[in-house]
């Protein structure tokens, strides 16, 4: 076509010429429409013919798939290591003590429930609440890795101002009623026999927990900076400093009165001098100030060094980026999203600062290069911090449509429609869990998603993890799906299935709660059930479903306390063979032969 339109382009500039010489119109008026008329026809007619006669799979052009495929591992970091995993047609009874160790690292809670218990034996109002519960994994010299869920405890100016309009200036604004107080960390895969969390007053020492609500150990119990921090807040003088605008001279009380519209900025009664303004105190408000150029999403709680810190993933985002697809990315549609920074704000004091994350994208690298002022190099970033980095959840969202396309099946269809949206299934959801239950790094947690088909089987398990600083995906596809246990209780609500998939198969564990989240009852842990290829254990904790589980498939009994604990003890020798401490190697040597009944060796 493209040879024939030239052709006639070229008739047509001579016959033009000719045209000049002779005077007739006709001679350069017929090349001229039938060049226009072959062109609208190859252009519009012959393809919508071609298209019409072949399938979408044959119009798809194998090496169009393929450079779509890397071009969407560019645009969205959509590149996964995949593996499959093909059940036996019987559950192995092996199973379960093979993988004893994962399994009891899953939570039996779930982020709702815990919020609802939260609110309802801590004093809560319209105007103060719970943040969602954020799962981590805190390292005790005791326990070792324990997986724990932390929440923090905030105030609402907004939602207090709109449910008493008489409240005061300095009750909206001034310490200590404008600030949240304190935050609560729960055991994630305990509960206590009345069926309630066990709370955790210290990290450091997680043996200690109780199953009363008591505040964590921190610093300081202030949180001066959260995500419902939207209005401004007013410290005294006398407080420790914060980052913040002091308030002092009559032309910056009238500029900070004018742009808060706040009158009372004026007045030395309301407002002392040398006082300090807080604003923004917005977790993501703060992160887009410094880092216009990003975009943050959720912020997250972390225990550092006795601190609330709150965390959040950076974005960039491109409108534009060659054969990818379009999606709704907050409020823009987009071509491209990465996640190259991590934003962090300190909830007592607004320290605020921006990271450059391992293996940036060529977007981030670049607004790191020429903002150096702004994004802190990942030499700077503290270790503590970078251990509590989570995979970005909204990225996630971004990818589960791409990677539960089917790989090169789905992607002719993308090509076609040229949009890709959340089309994921409700069942494909994802959560947090810790990454040692799935094989991963001690210290991580692991967004997973399950991919459930129309017959309630599980299809695939997609998972996304910080690895070494690093954000991968893994992608697990079920080649002979495994149905999962269903069994109805009544009256109890039924908790998010947590899916371990394993070579030998898919084991898959949910909890039941006695209670629902806006019921006047406190939820409560009723069961936990736990399923490996249709056959299912049920019991009060998740130890006792492992028992009745491994009775109802023949298996020997999973590890005894007594090994638990030697493993353990194991695994402290080990790091501290690593960290080259010889002398916490010994004690570990010990504490193990102990363990083990192993008789002392009492040669000089």
């Amino acid at each position: 076509m493209a040879a024939l339109l030239s052709g006639l382009a070229l008739a047509a500039g001579i016959t033009s010429l000719v045209w000049v010489r002779l005077g007739r119109a006709a001679v350069a008026g017929v090349p001229w429409v039938v060049l226009a008329a072959v062109a609208v026809v190859g252009t519009y007619v012959v393809p919508g013919f071609a298209a019409a006669a072949r399938s979408p799979d044959q119009r798809a052009r194998a090496d169009l798939i393929a450079a779509q495929r890397d071009m969407l591992g560019h645009a969205f970091g959509a590149t996964a290591v995949e593996a499959v995993v093909a059940p036996v047609p019987s559950p192995d009874p092996e199973l379960i003590t093979r993988h004893s160790r994962e399994i009891a690292m899953i939570p039996v809670w779930d982020p709702p429930m815990l919020q609802a218990i939260f609110a309802g034996t801590g004093a809560d109002s319209s105007h103060e609440r719970w943040t969602a519960p954020a799962l981590g994994v805190y390292w005790s010299a005791e326990a070792g890795h324990v997986p724990a869920f932390v929440a923090v405890h905030e105030r609402d100016l907004l939602a207090a101002r709109e449910a008493d309009p008489d409240l005061t200036w300095r009750d909206a604004h001034a310490e200590p009623r404008a600030f949240g107080t304190g935050a609560v960390a729960v055991l994630a895969g305990a509960a206590s026999e009345t069926g309630l969390p066990h709370y955790i007053p210290d990290l450091a020492r997680p043996e200690s927990s109780a199953t009363l609500l008591r505040s964590l150990a921190l610093k300081s119990d202030r949180i001066a900076f959260s995500p419902a921090a939207e209005t401004f807040a007013v410290l005294d003088s006398g407080t420790a400093p914060v980052a913040g605008i002091r308030v002092r001279g009559a032309w910056r009380r009238l500029a900070l009165a004018w742009a808060l519209q706040s009158p009372q900025m004026l007045s030395a009664g309301a407002v002392s001098p040398g006082s300090t303004l807080l604003w923004p105190r917005g977790v993501v408000q703060r992160l887009e100030r410094l880092a216009p150029f990003a975009r943050f999403g959720a912020p997250y709680p972390a225990i550092l060094d006795g601190r609330v810190v709150w965390l959040a993933p950076g974005y960039v985002t491109s409108v534009a980026f060659p054969l990818s697809v379009a999606t709704e990315f907050g409020s823009r549609r987009v071509r491209a999203v990465r996640s190259g920074f991590l934003g962090t704000v300190d909830a007592h004091d607004g320290a605020t600062a921006v990271y450059l994350l391992p293996a940036p994208d060529p977007l981030s690298a670049a607004w790191a290069e020429l903002a150096p002022d702004i994004v802190q190099p990942l030499t700077r970033l503290p270790p503590d911090v970078l251990s509590h980095a989570r995979y970005p959840e909204e990225l996630f969202e971004v990818q589960l449509p791409l990677l539960l396309a089917g790989g090169a099946q789905g992607l002719p269809d993308l090509v076609r429609r040229g949009t890709v949206g959340p089309t994921a299934s409700a069942s494909a959801r994802p959560m947090w869990l810790p990454a040692a239950a799935i094989g991963g790094p001690p210290s991580a947690v692991v967004l997973r998603a399950v991919a459930v088909g129309e017959s309630g089987a599980v299809e695939a398990v997609i998972d996304g993890v910080v690895e070494s600083g690093t954000p991968r995906l893994h992608v697990v596809r079920v080649r002979a799906p495994a149905v999962m246990n269903q069994d109805p209780t009544p009256g109890w609500v039924r908790g998010r299935p947590r899916t371990l998939a394993f070579p030998e198969g898919l084991v898959t564990v949910i909890p039941l709660f006695a209670g629902t989240p806006n019921g006047n009852d406190l939820p409560r842990l009723a069961q936990v059930m736990i399923d490996v290829g249709g056959v299912g254990g049920r019991g009060s904790t998740l130890e006792e479903a492992i028992a009745r589980l491994q009775a109802a498939l023949g298996a020997p009994p999973a590890a005894s306390a007594q090994w638990r604990e030697a493993r353990r003890w194991f695994a402290r020798m080990d790091q501290a063979r690593r960290a080259g401490d010889w002398a916490e190697f010994g004690r570990a040597w010990q504490e193990l032969a102990r363990v083990l009944g192993a008789p002392r060796d009492t040669t000089p």
